[in-house]
């Protein structure tokens, strides 16, 4: 689980920017390489009419093309063949009617993004229900606790949060109960083993097993193995890795030469930038009568 918030105004911000490429986009490359042969099934929002839907399709399909998988949106599974989720991806919505007919197939599931209701059917909800008008209250951003399945990692979570108990309740008792029984039809068949991607931070049982601070973490240690460390650099690390291969290819040069050849500060060069090098095993350092000097790793 990725402890951050989003939900589908976040993730249609992403794709809008094109700051999904770096995230989502990324994730996804690595998990069909990861997971090259099982059954992959993602869950989204709907959006009016599906718009969003397919919005989030058309965002993942070029990636899905250069592994030669198709990506197919599912509206109505009484009407539509489900694909096996191997060589053609289903991409699911919240509350989608019909999942019985699963069974627990598949071996994948991607959650994208949370899953909340609009402020106004919160309120309506708790008027119609309940008589009280809540028409002033708003929900607002709250650090949460959350821990993992063995209770083993504790982080605070920043989610939407709606103080006013009934409003609170009725969250609890639908908008969040949607997203636990759209996920537990997926986990009906108990012979299949499930990875569940949820990059999302709605808290729900079963917790997940590893709970990551940042996209870098999970990016980093979940795909360690299929994943080039060029790939995690940021836009300036990239650029002081380039300029150190073209100008010190094979060279050893000090945390001053480079920050004056480059014009930079020298503790952002060697606390910030040229430490993320070394963590990613781009860069090799050593030290030599109290120097550090530093060579890319070729």
């Amino acid at each position: 689980m990725i402890a951050s918030a989003s939900g589908r105004s976040r993730l249609q911000a992403k794709i809008q920017s094109g700051k999904f490429h770096h995230q989502h986009g990324m994730l996804f490359g690595l998990m069909l390489a990861k997971h090259k042969g099982q059954s992959i099934a993602i869950i989204t929002s709907l959006g009016d009419n599906g718009v969003f839907k397919l919005a989030v399709k058309e965002a993942l399909q070029p990636i899905a093309d250069q592994h030669n998988v198709k990506l197919t949106t599912i509206n109505k599974l009484s009407q539509q063949a489900i694909p096996e989720g191997v060589e053609e991806i289903p991409i699911f919505h919240w509350k989608i009617e019909g999942l019985d007919v699963l069974k627990g197939k598949f071996e994948v599931i991607w959650e994208m993004n949370g899953h909340y209701y609009p402020e106004d059917q919160i309120k309506t909800a708790v008027r119609e229900k309940f008589g009280i008008d809540c028409s002033q209250v708003k929900p607002t951003f709250s650090y949460l606790p959350t821990t993992d399945f063995f209770n083993q990692q504790n982080y605070q979570t920043k989610s939407l949060v709606w103080k006013h108990p009934l409003a609170k309740m009725e969250v609890d008792h639908n908008q969040v109960a949607d997203m636990i029984q759209t996920e537990g039809r997926f986990l009906r068949e108990d012979e299949i083993h499930k990875t569940i991607y949820r990059t999302h931070n709605v808290i729900f049982q079963p917790y997940p097993t590893r709970i990551y601070q940042s996209w870098k973490m999970m990016l980093e240690q979940e795909f360690e193995d299929y994943i080039s460390p060029l790939e995690l650099l940021k836009p300036k690390e990239k650029k002081i890795h380039d300029w150190i291969q073209d100008n010190y290819n094979g060279l050893e040069f000090t945390v001053n030469e480079i920050s004056s050849d480059m014009d930079l500060d020298q503790d952002n060069m060697r606390n910030k930038y040229l430490k993320r090098l070394v963590e990613l095993y781009l860069l090799e350092k050593r030290k030599v009568n109290r120097k550090n000097l530093y060579r890319l790793i070729m």
